[in-house]
């Protein structure tokens, strides 16, 4: 019997449409895999078994034959200040996990500066929006505002376990309760010493095994090809040139960002494929 006819959501038109592959029954599909500058949280795992069981369905009720690509971001910021802050921790501990008196101060003042920095980002969030501000802006200035409040407890705590390793003249508890402030601190005054590629490539590697494995452990299908961004450093570089050239992006302190004003100029929605916001204005989370 001929297999089943798919329709899917185009949030363009907004409405279903009949799927009709560009070869036959094959289909190429790539989606993004994770930044892997950590371990895997919820969101991972609820991500990649959502694809995963869309991917089943395609290939196992409507016999499509599915070339699956899934992209390592591994080259990244975030992954950059990790491996930076774990190296420059070890480095101290290495150095200083005898010395009480400076290991006590210098966390006691990466805890403090980072809660300040905490409560400073909760009490902007805390002002009022302007009048008439859209219904989305509100909810997502909700969601910030309730995550920076947990940040804040949070970093109320750290302090505590902080004071009470101290009572207690233990360095390696003094260390194991602030160890995130200090790194924060360290990269701060360091950060620009460490770079050895080699760091920032172990840090990459050890967190895509741990992906994969994640993956494994939830019954993921692997995909068809695993990539990787530092695998294509120079056709990345290519493009983002030519959205320069095209006018549609700048650069700015070392990094280079999209020029939404100027899309929109050239006639373009830059938001036009969110579902309900054809002609709107983009909030500030949105064009972030």
């Amino acid at each position: 019997s001929p297999p089943p006819e798919l329709r899917v959501y185009n949030s363009l038109t907004d409405s279903k449409e009949l799927f009709v592959p560009m070869e036959g029954r094959k289909v190429t599909w790539y989606t993004c895999g994770p930044t892997v500058y950590d371990v895997c949280h919820m969101g991972h795992a609820r991500a990649y078994l959502t694809f995963d069981i869309l991917r089943r369905i395609m290939e196992d009720y409507f016999r499509y034959q599915v070339h699956f690509v899934v992209n390592v971001t591994d080259i990244d910021d975030k992954i950059i200040k990790r491996a930076r802050c774990n190296k420059l921790l070890a480095d101290y501990t290495a150095k200083h996990s005898s010395d009480v008196a400076r290991v006590r101060a210098d966390v006691e003042a990466a805890v403090e500066a980072s809660k300040a920095k905490i409560d400073a980002k909760l009490k902007q969030l805390q002002e009022p929006l302007d009048a008439g501000a859209p219904s989305r802006a509100v909810e997502e200035r909700a969601t910030l505002l309730k995550e920076q409040t947990l940040k804040a407890t949070q970093a109320m705590e750290t302090q505590q376990a902080v004071a009470a390793a101290c009572q207690a003249a233990s360095p390696e508890a003094i260390l194991a309760a602030g160890k995130d402030p200090l790194a924060e601190m360290l990269d701060a005054q360091l950060g620009h010493t460490v770079t050895e590629h080699g760091v920032f490539d172990r840090h990459a590697r050890r967190f895509e095994r741990s992906f994969l494995q994640d993956m494994d452990r939830l019954g993921v299908r692997r995909p068809d090809v695993l990539t990787r961004v530092s695998e294509y450093v120079p056709q990345v570089v290519t493009f983002v040139e030519s959205i320069i050239d095209k006018g549609f992006a700048y650069n700015s302190n070392g990094s280079v960002y999209f020029n939404t004003s100027a899309f929109r100029a050239a006639g373009h929605d830059y938001p036009k494929l969110k579902v309900g916001l054809q002609g709107e204005e983009a909030s500030e989370a949105e064009m972030a």
